[in-house]
């Protein structure tokens, strides 16, 4: 009766991470951290807490902070995708382009569908100066998802800068 009573308690585990991850989904990140760390003091190592965590610190504009917490997310769960695409962004976040595009690059492991992933990696490839990589990142993204703006503009401005006019247009058309 006592693990039922303290399950519900205020300060509980399992109540302080619902409080977190529904500050979370309303955008109040600040209410989620706090929330949140109350939840991993306690202990727990659920992966939620941990992707909470770090996105709240990466939405708040505290990428070192977001890296952290997501690393615990991909060591609870290593085969899980959404990890990896989370310390991708921590770390291009940071301007760590190499080891986001690593990050990146695990993730579309784990699942190769993740238009965003692409995306992602192809403008740190672009900031690695890798525009053939970057290139083939946002094709990626756009076989994946034909409409996806943000890999069409991409492409289309790089295509540009690489003074490909032509092909440019078509993406941006």
């Amino acid at each position: 009766m006592s693990s039922v009573r303290n399950a519900l308690r205020p300060d509980g585990a399992d109540v302080l991470l619902a409080q977190a991850l529904a500050y979370y989904q309303c955008g109040r990140y600040r209410e989620a951290l706090e929330s949140g760390r109350g939840a991993a003091a306690t202990g727990t190592t659920d992966l939620r807490l941990f992707l909470c965590l770090g996105w709240s610190y990466l939405n708040t504009g505290i990428p070192v902070d977001a890296e952290g917490w997501i690393r615990k997310a991909t060591e609870v769960a290593p085969d899980d995708w959404t990890p990896h695409a989370g310390l991708g962004a921590a770390l291009q976040a940071q301007c760590r382009y190499g080891e986001a595009a690593c990050s990146y690059e695990q993730a579309l492991e784990l699942n190769s569908s993740s238009a965003d992933c692409a995306v992602s990696l192809g403008r740190c490839r672009i900031k690695q100066g890798d525009n053939a990589g970057a290139e083939a990142a946002f094709r990626r993204a756009i076989a994946l998802e034909p409409t996806k703006a943000r890999a069409r503009i991409d492409l289309g401005v790089l295509l540009a800068n690489l003074d490909r006019y032509g092909d440019s247009l078509e993406m941006l058309e």
